[in-house]
């Protein structure tokens, strides 16, 4: 089951990601970060001050947490994140021990509920949005228990198909249980899922207790606006869990931004019968001179020009101008809405 808990009362608007101006001049080009932890603590219950404490040292402002073993909705442990300041968006095992994903993140962050359309048997999850700006990525939180069988590969597949319709950049982090560093054929098969998305596997260090690299994330990026620092695993951080956390910041080129003046007249409020009445007036008004077509066009010209400025004259508005991709087309988005 799923629940949002940990939201204040104040509006989304009044919070971004960090973002900072790497381009001056007329462009306004900005990049936002935000500092990023995968952990799976086996159980939040018994250690969530120290996790917290974590959070705080580290400046987490959102990390992706499985097994987080939460049986409902809001308890002490989901009260505890609040009072440090977090909210928390999680998957719960209702009445069973174990499992459970999660994220969690600064409450006030742009941080949403992403639904998925189709359920699945082989992995718990839960999946996000995250907005800054014009730019929107889905995290999907993600942990795999079991045996590997094509089943999982399967239900992947459909996974991505289906967030890589919603959005051009897109995190894959979780405990996979899935030794990539093997070449079993299911291994395989699994790996050739995520590469077939253009996913790129960014841990390569050992984040278990036993030297294995089990826990994971997947990236992608479409026009490679989405970027990361070194990763750091920390063992002497993993607070009794056989699992170690993984710290690092991903970086959002967002949109390029740049403003034009326009030149319009508000059509709409202008009223008929008045204009009317006063354009029949100038008509009559004008006199058609023998000097030619030419002039007489040019007279009624002015005439009907200075009733239209009387009654909806020209204002200069400043609009946004956003870049668009060049393939980024009619087509393009026919074959996106199909997708879905």
């Amino acid at each position: 089951m799923s629940s949002v808990f940990g939201a204040t009362g104040k509006s989304k608007e009044d919070y971004s990601f960090l973002s900072k101006d790497i381009m001056g001049t007329n462009n306004c080009v900005k990049e936002a970060s935000f500092n990023f932890m995968l952990f799976n603590p086996r159980s939040l219950n018994n250690k969530i001050n120290d996790v917290m404490g974590l959070f705080q040292d580290k400046d987490i402002d959102i990390a992706s947490i499985r097994e987080s073993w939460l049986e409902d909705d809001t308890n002490f442990t989901t009260s505890i994140i609040k009072s440090y300041g977090y909210s928390i968006i999680h998957e719960f095992r209702e009445g069973k021990r174990g499992g459970g994903t999660a994220v969690v993140f600064k409450t006030g962050l742009p941080v949403n509920v992403c639904k998925i359309s189709t359920a699945f048997e082989t992995f718990e999850y839960v999946a996000v949005w995250l907005k800054a700006d014009n730019t929107k990525i889905i995290l999907v939180t993600l942990y795999r228990t079991g045996n590997l069988t094509s089943i999982f590969s399967n239900e992947l597949d459909l996974l991505l198909s289906d967030i890589s319709a919603k959005a051009d950049d897109f995190i894959i982090a979780g405990d996979l249980n899935i030794h990539f560093e093997k070449n079993s054929r299911s291994i395989k098969q699994s790996h050739d899922v995520f590469k077939s998305y253009g996913m790129e596997k960014l841990v390569n260090e050992s984040t278990h207790v036993n030297g294995k690299s089990l826990d994971q994330i997947f990236l992608f990026s479409m026009n490679k606006t989405l970027r990361y620092s070194a990763f750091e695993v920390e063992p002497l951080n993993s607070l009794g869990s056989d699992h170690f956390p993984i710290f690092c910041t991903f970086y959002a080129s967002l949109s390029g931004k740049y403003f034009k003046n326009i030149h319009v007249r508000n059509l709409a409020t202008v009223d008929k019968v008045s204009f009317s009445t006063d354009l029949k007036d100038v008509l009559l008004e004008t006199t058609i001179t023998s000097n030619g077509f030419g002039s007489a066009v040019h007279n009624l010209s002015s005439a009907c020009k200075s009733v239209l400025d009387k009654h909806a004259p020209i204002t200069t508005k400043s609009i946004s101008v956003v870049d668009k991709a060049p393939w980024f087309d009619k087509e393009y988005r026919e074959f996106r809405k199909l997708r879905r």
